[in-house]
């Protein structure tokens, strides 16, 4: 199995934000290149039902479209599951943080 990586959100819209800034650019620059790496078969490419919810509320038609197909590309799809619910409670209770899992 090739390593396999989730994207989240921000960084299918970094390439988006502001190029001028250099933080924005550096990142956007290694998120083309993951998926490139991604396209070329180093990695797999992980998808969420968290990153539905947020593509949903992007208000840019153009940027959900694009974004959007990826999740084609993905190897694997991850629901909501006890199991992951679970692993949530886990963490929070461990490392005394409160995941955002309002609405999904």
């Amino acid at each position: 199995m090739e390593s396999r990586l989730y994207l989240d959100n921000c960084s299918f819209n970094r390439p988006y934000d502001d190029q001028s800034i250099l933080k924005n650019y550096l990142e956007a620059e290694a998120k083309t290149f993951i998926q490139k790496e991604i396209l070329n078969g180093t990695y797999e490419l992980a998808w969420s039902y968290v990153m539905d919810y947020e593509i949903f509320f992007n208000p840019f038609l153009d940027r959900k479209n694009q974004i959007t197909k990826w999740k084609k590309i993905a190897k694997i799809d991850i629901d909501v599951s006890d199991k992951v619910e679970s692993m949530a409670n886990y963490i929070e209770s461990v490392h005394n943080v409160r995941l955002w899992t309002d609405n999904l």
